[in-house]
């Protein structure tokens, strides 16, 4: 697997859980930005609050991949660094 398709698969993963916490989520494919990911949600208005005004969350997302590390003296367990 190339290091373009482990990248995208896991830009894939960070989605996923992104919108199962509510958020809209947009991938920019192939570019060269800071971000792979732009999350966004809304949420209703605080209790008791006048207008019909939302709270807006952005998140703007760089996704890494990064090798595992073999954790010394353990072999066979791995940790993320």
């Amino acid at each position: 697997m190339t290091r373009y398709e482990k990248g995208k698969r896991y830009e894939h993963e960070v989605k996923e859980l992104f919108e199962n916490a509510g958020y809209e989520v947009t991938r920019s494919a192939a570019s060269k930005s800071p971000f792979d990911l732009i999350a966004v949600k809304y949420t209703d208005p605080p209790f008791g609050s006048s207008g019909n005004k939302k709270i807006c969350f952005v998140a703007f997302i760089q996704c890494k991949v990064r090798a595992l590390n073999k954790v010394p003296g353990n072999p066979g367990k791995e940790q993320v660094p």
